[in-house]
């Protein structure tokens, strides 16, 4: 069987991290632990309780700061330590607050076949990417931590750490090809190995990061794509980050999105949302999926009945793959192509199974962009006569769900608040830009 090293960030969510261990155990998983140094060890591990008599927690414990460098430190820290009890097939790094999406035994199948997961896309020179590493920045410290921390005063470890970036300034940063993706991927073991002699034997690149803004997300990215030369998009937790909005912290069970296949995680999971975590076990345990559904049966379009007995369809509306009247040419972010809308109602037309007894209908729109919340918190959907039902945004798309009975021909309406030019906002483009959808293929 493939042996697969789970790594683990832990913080703030031991009582998630609790109802996620019988799936990741199960999966055949061995699970590496690093608690933040804030954090009181004993506390937390007693909330882990009997799933947690497996894990190995690290002694080497770091005072993580958020955007600093410490954060992808400690990501190596474990990386290391599991490479050398293994060698493992797989290293998968995740947070506490991250919750499987498949049950064990189909997410041990999932990462047998996969090659490296990760999300890594070359940044252009003078972007804002390309500039938190070759700017120089510093978070790992109370004095000028980004967040979460009490300012403390200037002392002899923070003067020792000018003094070195002063001396990096005149040497400066490594030239490298700068990357960028989520911090937490899937590697195998040759691929793991290789960042591992990187950081151990180029000093002035480990450097260069250790001053860099948010390097977990550029440095493991960067030192993968410089030796791959191209991009990938197959990170493997789903999280959700609308543009000027904040994470979506998810707690309930009517907000897990519909998840494109490579995701295999789904974060970020409320620390105290114990319900919803064992809600999600309870199905993982009985081999379904974290929607409720038979793996491989939630796929839009199919009349599901999970173990609660309720009944429901998934629906996603799509932008079109072909030019259509209300949408603009595709472009891609990320990875994911999609297409601007310009019209302030859109229709789908669709057949569903039909149903002489209601059935939920859960329609998801998948948004690649969405920055702008007075369009996308202002949608309302309208299915053939029933009335209509605002949307609201979450899981990175907006969600409708509606009862529905009868024949199985759908026309479904979609009205959103008028398209605007961002010309006339301070930005350069002189369309009328209104949602951003994602395209179906």
């Amino acid at each position: 069987m493939m042996r697969v090293a789970c790594l683990i960030l832990g913080y703030s969510a031991p009582d998630i991290l609790r109802h996620a261990l019988p799936t990741l155990r199960g999966a055949g998983f061995d699970i590496y632990l690093h608690l933040d140094s804030k954090i009181e060890r004993t506390a937390y591990c007693r909330k882990l309780s009997a799933a947690g008599q497996d894990v190995q927690v690290l002694e080497q414990r770091l005072n993580i700061f958020w955007g600093g460098y410490r954060m992808m430190q400690a990501g190596l820290i474990l990386l290391q330590a599991a490479h050398e009890t293994g060698p493992y097939d797989r290293y998968l790094l995740i947070s506490d607050d991250s919750f499987p999406v498949l049950p064990a035994k189909v997410l041990q199948a999932y990462m047998a076949e996969q090659d490296d997961c990760i999300t890594m896309v070359r940044q252009p020179g003078g972007n804002i990417y390309h500039q938190r590493y070759y700017n120089f920045f510093f978070y790992d410290h109370p004095a000028v931590a980004a967040r979460g921390e009490r300012h403390q005063e200037i002392d002899q470890a923070f003067e020792h750490t000018i003094e070195e970036i002063a001396v990096l300034r005149r040497i400066g940063k490594k030239p490298i090809d700068v990357y960028f993706g989520s911090q937490f991927w899937a590697l195998t073991q040759a691929t793991a190995a290789y960042l591992l002699d990187v950081v151990r034997n180029d000093l002035h690149l480990v450097k260069s990061f250790q001053y860099a803004a948010l390097p977990d997300e550029l440095m493991a990215q960067s030192i993968i794509g410089n030796k791959l030369g191209k991009n990938r998009f197959t990170a493997p937790v789903f999280e959700d980050f609308p543009k000027g909005v904040g994470p979506t912290v998810f707690s309930n069970l009517q907000q897990i999105p519909h998840l494109d296949s490579n995701f295999i995680f789904i974060r970020k999971i409320a620390p105290d949302a114990t319900t919803f975590a064992r809600q999600m076990a309870e199905r993982l345990g009985s081999g379904l999926t974290i929607l409720g559904a038979p793996p491989g049966a939630n796929r839009d379009g199919v009349l599901v009945t999970n173990s609660d007995g309720e009944r429901f369809i998934n629906l996603r509306l799509m932008a079109p793959a072909e030019s259509r009247p209300g949408w603009h040419d595709e472009e891609t972010y990320l990875g994911r192509s999609f297409r601007w809308t310009y019209r302030p109602k859109l229709e789908w037309t669709m057949e569903v199974p039909a149903s002489e007894i209601p059935v939920e209908l859960r329609f998801f729109m998948p948004l690649v962009i969405a920055d702008r919340p007075r369009l996308y918190e202002n949608c309302y959907l309208k299915l053939n006569d029933l009335p209509s039902k605002r949307m609201t945004y979450g899981g990175g798309g907006l969600n409708a769900t509606v009862s529905y009975s009868g024949d199985g021909r759908l026309t479904v309406g979609v009205t959103t608040p008028p398209a605007v030019t961002p010309l006339d906002e301070g930005g350069s483009d002189s369309r009328r830009l209104g949602l951003a959808v994602e395209i179906g293929r």
